[in-house]
């Protein structure tokens, strides 16, 4: 009787797993045939007591309706961050943006993000590395260099990063050596003894041969590192920023293959430029790069999508009655093109008197240059205070957010566009206020709905990769619970045959199993694991994570050990 109770509820995990299995098949399927709805989507930073932590929500046009569908409450390692500069992806299924959210000691401040629009899974698409089991037998390589103070003398006990690999130490000669590191490109940082400061460097690993960083001498503020911004998908190219003043595009998944289209000017009076878009049909640049006190930085630029044929639209340097650097212009903010590429708006500080700033809301005709409309805010609001988000996809309203005491204390509002290209400023509505609103944009998003929820850490979305519940869950080593069979089975599908890794890990992050690293066949695949450690030893009860690795794609699951 045992005997066939025990059968009979392994029967039954089975045909759940089948059944979640046909799901999974339906999920290609029923994407293809999704809705579209219109929606604004929106980043909202909340204060908290270590730093503002970050969601992203949905809502409809008319301010009602806001759900969050994403935050990173489910990161293994870090559930704060703040998001900021949202945009879609032209078929309405992607929400691109950026946070600091991260492992720890990343080489960039701020990094890009990708998610489905239904928060069934998300990516971090930089910096470059990727999270790797770094016990196995890869064709790994190895990283050595030298920690040097600023007066050369060597620096002993410097914490030296790279992404995925155990933190190494310098001796007392400020030597560090790093094995086991995957071949490929990787960045990496060496801190102070005290981590305020940091020195990085990017190196080629090729298997089985060493290579050497040379001299890093920690000079930077943690606080000055690097940081991606602005991600905007157009076509098969992810624009986005990287520092201040260098524009680039590169493919969603290789973002370390990058192309420079632009990089600012630099001058006594400024490092960066200010903003930019990419039209979404023809890709083509509109770049704000305004400074006084440069011969450069001149305004508003067009290009292409290579950022060739750059030239002036808006010539604020022209604008000079006294013919003596005391120009009506003095700043430039956001840049945004109309759904129909006819119209750009922007967001501009202008001086009507030589005296007073205002700042602007502003349209162009983006073929004649002609300024059809404009409405401007109270001399106590800057550039800093007023984000202009987009346009709606008919290209009849615009949507920005404006604050004055604090971004806490802020407005998210819509003014309509008339078909001239004026603006109706009787037409303001506001659509959320008293909330820090940090990105936001405005389309027909498409989403479906497929009865398998994974959380994708680091991965693109899971067409080509699913991981199931493991049966039993709870489950034990004796046999003592549920099926009373020790142990548990982690089914899986793979779509096309791939190289993947099956992991577990404890609650800490410690990676305590690997279950399969190797090539696969596309199908369905099921692996036991017994409850024991990559050594024999069997684990203590607690909850563990099962983490399914493919390529640039990562799902992870939990599990509970009862015993």
């Amino acid at each position: 009787m045992n005997r066939f109770r025990r059968c009979a509820v392994m029967v039954c995990y089975w045909k759940r797993w089948v059944i979640r299995s046909l799901l999974y098949a339906l999920f290609i399927t029923c994407t293809l045939g999704a809705q579209t709805t219109e929606r604004i989507v929106l980043a909202i930073n909340e204060p908290g007591d270590f730093g503002d932590t970050g969601a992203l929500y949905t809502m409809r046009p008319d301010g009602t309706g806001l759900e969050k569908f994403f935050d990173f409450s489910g990161h293994p390692t870090d559930q704060s961050g703040s998001l900021w500069q949202v945009s879609l992806s032209p078929d309405g299924s992607e929400v691109y943006f950026v946070s600091d959210n991260s492992f720890a000691y990343f080489p960039t401040q701020r990094n890009l993000f990708r998610a489905a629009v239904d928060g069934t899974w998300w990516q971090q698409l930089t910096p470059l590395a990727q999270p790797v089991n770094m016990e196995s037998n890869c064709p790994c390589g190895t990283i050595t260099g030298t920690v040097i103070q600023s007066s050369g003398t060597p620096w002993s006990n410097s914490s030296v990063f790279v992404q995925g690999v155990p933190m190494a130490k310098s001796g007392g000669d400020g030597r560090f050596t790093m094995n086991n590191v995957p071949a490929g490109v990787h960045v990496v940082m060496a801190y102070s003894p005290a981590l305020d400061r940091y020195a990085s460097t990017t190196v080629v690993v090729t298997a089985n041969q060493t290579v050497d960083t040379g001299q890093l001498q920690p000079a930077y503020e943690p606080g000055s590192r690097l940081s991606y911004g602005s991600p905007v998908l157009a076509g098969d190219r992810l624009y986005s920023r990287l520092g201040v003043d260098g524009l680039r595009w590169s493919g969603v998944e290789s973002p370390e293959k990058a192309v420079e289209v632009y990089k600012s000017p630099i001058c006594s009076a400024s490092l960066f430029f200010d903003a930019f878009d990419v039209a979404r049909q023809s890709r083509r640049l509109a770049i704000m790069d305004y400074a006084e006190g440069c011969a450069t930085n001149r305004g508003l630029y067009l290009a292409d999508q290579d950022g060739q044929g750059m030239a002036v639209f808006l010539d604020m340097k022209v604008d000079n009655p006294q013919g003596s650097g005391n120009y009506y212009w003095n700043g430039g903010g956001d840049v945004r093109w109309s759904p129909d590429e006819k119209s750009i708006a922007m967001v501009a500080s202008y001086k009507p008197d030589l005296i007073t700033a205002y700042t602007y809301l502003l349209v162009y005709n983006s073929e004649t240059g002609e300024n059809t409309g404009a409405i401007y805010f109270d001399s106590a609001y800057t550039l800093y205070n007023v984000q202009l988000f987009g346009w709606d996809p008919s290209g009849s309203w615009l949507l920005f957010f404006y604050w004055l005491n604090s971004p806490e204390q802020g407005i998210l509002a819509k003014i309509n566009v008339k078909a001239d290209g004026s603006l109706d400023a009787a037409s303001v509505q506001t659509l959320i206020q008293n909330r820090n609103v940090s990105g936001a944009a405005w389309g027909n998003i498409k989403s479906a709905t497929t009865g398998v929820r994974d959380e994708t850490i680091s991965g693109s979305m899971p067409a080509s990769i699913a991981l199931y519940d493991n049966y039993p869950n709870p489950f034990s080593l004796s046999g003592r619970v549920l099926s009373r069979q020790p142990g548990t089975v982690i089914p899986f599908t793979l779509a096309k045959p791939a190289t993947v890794t099956l992991q577990v890990f404890d609650i800490r992050g410690r990676l305590v199993k690997t279950l399969v690293q190797g090539d696969l066949p596309a199908g369905a695949h099921t692996i036991s694991w017994d409850g024991r450690n990559d050594v024999g030893l069997k684990v203590s009860s607690g909850t563990f994570f099962y983490r399914l690795h493919s390529g640039r794609e990562v799902v992870e699951k939990k599990m509970i050990l009862i015993d």
